[in-house]
């Protein structure tokens, strides 16, 4: 009851935001602090975005209150209108973390300068030594830092590369195992019509038998009657097609149960509770 009643906030306060961006001819306040749903949806709704809503709605009549309540809702957030500009980096910022660093590289020099004239009792000669090796550790202090400076964002730029590669072998083979569960789907569906098809030929057969003997035994007089009390219904041979399509359909089931056991154990990999396993042959009626 209580995330039912949270559900129903987060709705209501959406439902305000929407009201408030739809409406242009007021310049209404947005209160996106209402909820969380709100505040996830601000960049979305009234930002530097395009965003699409999906109403699902039903057919049935018994569902008209909340189709026509679904559209109506669907109506109001079609009327928003957001301006969508591109996002442009400013280079300034790395300009800005560059100086400070020379700025920091700066006042350390200056600092050891005045150490070494505090100390004293040097010569001239030695001091022009001192201070020229004070620039070349100036010199390979920056050399280094820009160095590293490098080198680390060429790692993050290729764990980046690397983690997107592999996301995008993993939903790869995903969508492989979903084409090939939706072609073996509809592999067992054709199977399964054509069953179907024989068991409604193999009941129509013998209701037809059936009329026929009734129809003999209306002709017949009592004592041959009698004698063809004991006729049989004729066995019917199965067609080739049916045998062949039963045989697939068990080989399908299996292939089924295989592209489950591989979807799964990738796609539950994250924490989600697994979902209970399907029947044989992904919830499909066998004959």
């Amino acid at each position: 009851m209580k995330e039912g009643a949270h559900i129903n906030r987060s709705l209501l306060a959406l439902g305000n935001c929407i009201n408030a961006l739809s409406d242009k001819s007021s310049n209404k306040y947005i209160n996106y602090r209402d909820s969380k749903l709100t505040r996830l949806l601000k960049d979305s709704l009234g930002g530097n975005s395009r965003t699409v809503m999906i109403a699902h709605i039903s057919p049935a009549s018994s569902a008209f209150e909340e189709s026509r309540n679904t559209l109506t809702y669907a109506g109001r957030a079609k009327n928003i209108k957001t301006k969508v500009k591109q996002n442009l980096l400013n280079v300034s910022y790395h300009i800005a973390q560059y100086t400070s660093i020379i700025a920091d590289l700066r006042g350390e020099i200056q600092r050891l300068k005045c150490k070494i004239d505090k100390q004293g009792g040097r010569g001239q000669a030695h001091g022009r030594l001192e201070r020229g090796d004070i620039c070349h550790i100036q010199a390979k202090v920056q050399l280094h830092s820009e160095k590293g400076e490098q080198a680390e964002m060429g790692q993050l730029r290729e764990q980046l590369i690397s983690a997107f590669q592999e996301q995008m072998d993993v939903r790869r083979h995903l969508l492989e195992l979903e084409n090939h569960a939706m072609e073996v789907q509809i592999d067992t569906s054709r199977h399964l019509l054509t069953i179907a098809g024989w068991e409604h030929e193999k009941s129509r057969r013998a209701l037809k038998w059936r009329e026929e003997q009734r129809k003999e035994s209306y002709t017949k007089d009592d004592s041959e009657k009698d004698s063809d009390t004991g006729d049989d219904q004729p066995d019917i041979l199965e067609p080739p097609e049916v045998a062949c399509a039963r045989e697939s359909i068990a080989a399908l089931t299996g292939e089924q149960k295989k592209l489950r056991k591989q979807k799964v154990p990738g796609v539950w990999e994250s924490g989600f509770e697994r979902p209970q396993q399907e029947g044989a042959g992904g919830g499909l009626c066998e004959e």
